[in-house]
Order: structure tokens, then C-alpha cells, then sequence
């Protein structure tokens, strides 16, 4: 069950949803300062596949804090500057086994996956030209508080915060040698959020990530964006990537909405041509710099060394689509992959 504050509307949406919020508007701190008037008039991406705008709720839904951005960029700026409503969840804090947590005494003001999660939001804000406020609330789903994130009207957050698996699915010594991998694979029995507010079992997991697609979709059309799990066409992904993207594959199947899924090839990616046109590989630069700009700001990356993402750029690779509970298949899947 969901506990949170929302319009009448919103009640009849999910009349099981019980709501208390604890909440305050935020304002641009957390997403730093930037001015949007360089970024006003930007002609806007177009999709690789477009379903139909605003009657679609699109769940872009990833391992950790730059995959969206790095893998799915294309998309999901159309999305934002076309006010679809975007809900952008993160399964890890994609900490890399770095200390959680830092003494008082320490100079560092924000930890690993503190600051990747900040870049994370100002990334995505700056797709909006950075016009909304946050707005943060608390939400208590099945005895799990979450901290849900909102932009406007059209772009949520919500991170369950758990341990990074490593690329090989075997986690850390910082944190226990825990992954999302080895919970979904039945080897551990439970994971632990991050900031140690939150212990989950797989069920808890699913049952919670599926309480807040109904929410936020109610009965409209769904589109997942979620990593390509077949290894043959994505080979040597992430672990939290393939794992994120089947714990959202078993969801789906519980669900009687019309729902369109995208995935997307990833790691495999550095090996293949751009095929963003020029503008948009300067717009997919542009945005790398906003997110990028925050790790400088913290310490956790040397603006004077070549950065390894830059593969990725100007590359967005959707490797295939189905369409599940449609009446119109035929017409979300006319639209051919580039």
C-alpha cells in the first residue's frame, strides 16, 4: 500500500491507496544553480519509437544513475520537453563499493552515490530548462518509505537505493557482497538500502515496484524502457541492468494496462556507429556535461582526464519492442526501428 498526498482525482485513481505525506517544496539548490536561458528555444529529439503523446505514461526504468542518460537519452528528453508524464526509477544508488557514509570530521560534503544521484536530477531538469521546483515527499508503500521526487507536473523520481552488484553480479565488500542478481537468482534472502533506511526480500521488491506503476499510470497506456536481457544481443551488460530489467518484465505481467516496452542495448553500444543525427549527438553531449559537472563539483571526477562514457554518445539502440493488452498493436509497432 501507498501512503502519500494527492488531489480527489487522484484518490478515485487508486481507491486502495491509503495517503500521508511528509513533504516540502524544494527549490533549485539540489539541482544547482544553472541558468536555463542558454537553453531556451532548444528544438526538441524526435523518439525512436513514438507511441501516442499523452496518453502514454513512460516508466524509464534503470540500475543506476547515468544509465537513462547514457542508453536512453533520445527518448526520454522528447518525452520531458513533450510533458508525457516520465517516471524515472532507479533500482541501485550505483555507489561502486565507495564508503556509504563519511565521518563529520571528512571534507567531503557528499558521498559517491550521493552526488550521482544529484547529478542524476539536474541532468534530467535540464531537459526541462530547469522551470520547476522540486517537490519532495516521503511515501510509505507495504512499511517501505521511499523518497518520491517530483518536476512539474510531468517528471517523478523515485531510487530504491540498494547496493551496486558489481558488473559481474557479486557485489562489494562495503556492502556485503550483496546484488540485486543474487537476491533475484534466490542466493541471499534480503538486500539493504544504502542509507540503511530499508531491508527488501524479491517479492517485497516486485509487489512495491508494481504499487507505484499503478499509481502513477492509474488505467492509461504504459511504455517501459528497460535494458535488452538477452545476452545475445546485449552481451556483457551490468548485472543490475539485466536484473532491473526482468524484476520489471515480471511486474508487467501482472498488469492489465496497454503496455508498450522498449529495450535497449547498452554496454554493447560503445562498439556501434552514432546514429543520432549532428544535433543530437551535441544535444546528448550537452547533457553528459550537466551530469558530468556535478562529479567535478564533488571531487569524483578529473575534468582534465578523458572521460570513458564518451563512447556511449550519440547512440541510442532500441533493440526490440512488444506490445502486450492493445487493442491498436498493429499501430504502436507500424512505426519501424530506424
Amino acid at each position: 500500500m501507498i501512503k502519500h498526498v494527492l488531489n480527489n482525482k487522484s484518490y478515485r485513481m487508486l481507491n486502495f491507496i491509503r495517503l500521508s505525506i511528509i513533504a516540502g517544496c524544494l527549490g533549485l539548490v539540489a539541482c544547482g544553480n544553472s541558468s536555463s536561458s542558454e537553453h531556451d528555444n532548444t528544438p526538441p529529439m524526435q523518439p525512436q519509437v513514438m507511441p501516442r503523446i499523452n496518453k502514454t505514461v513512460q516508466f524509464f526504468i534503470a540500475a543506476h544513475p547515468d544509465d537513462i542518460q547514457l542508453f536512453m537519452a533520445k527518448n526520454a528528453q522528447f518525452y520531458v520537453q513533450h510533458n508525457s508524464k516520465n517516471i524515472f526509477i532507479l533500482t541501485t544508488a550505483g555507489d561502486g563499493g565507495e564508503a556509504l557514509s563519511f565521518p563529520n570530521s571528512s571534507p567531503m560534503k557528499k558521498t559517491f552515490w550521493e552526488a550521482r544521484f544529484l547529478a542524476h536530477e539536474k541532468s534530467i531538469h535540464y531537459w526541462n530548462n530547469y522551470k520547476n521546483n522540486i517537490v519532495e515527499t516521503q511515501v510509505k508503500i507495504n512499511q517501505h518509505t521511499l523518497q518520491r521526487k517530483q518536476f512539474g507536473d510531468n517528471v517523478v523520481f523515485y531510487n530504491f537505493l540498494l547496493p551496486d552488484g558489481n558488473i559481474n553480479g557479486n557485489g562489494f565488500a562495503t556492502t556485503q557482497f550483496q546484488s540485486l542478481e543474487k537476491l533475484y537468482q534466490g542466493k541471499i534472502k534480503k538486500i539493504n538500502s544504502v542509507d540503511g533506511k530499508s531491508v527488501y526480500n524479491k517479492q517485497e521488491l516486485i509487489d512495491i515496484l508494481s504499487t507505484i506503476i499503478q499509481f502513477e499510470a492509474d488505467n492509461k497506456e504504459i511504455t517501459f524502457n528497460i535494458a535488452e536481457d538477452n545476452s545475445y544481443i546485449n552481451p556483457k551488460d551490468h548485472s543490475d541492468h539485466i536484473m532491473t530489467s526482468l524484476l520489471v518484465q515480471d511486474v508487467a505481467q501482472k498488469l492489465n494496462n496497454c503496455m508498450l516496452t522498449n529495450k535497449y542495448t547498452e554496454y554493447v553500444n560503445r562498439a556501434k556507429p552514432v546514429n543520432m543525427s549532428a544535433f543530437g549527438y551535441q544535444q546528448h553531449q550537452q547533457l553528459w556535461n550537466v551530469l558530468t559537472s556535478v562529479l567535478v563539483e564533488y571531487g569524483y571526477v578529473n575534468p582534465h582526464v578523458r572521460d570513458p562514457h564518451l563512447v556511449w554518445l550519440g547512440k541510442q539502440y532500441i533493440s526490440s519492442n512488444s506490445v502486450v493488452n492493445c487493442k491498436n498493436v498493429e499501430e504502436k509497432l507500424s512505426k519501424n526501428l530506424p
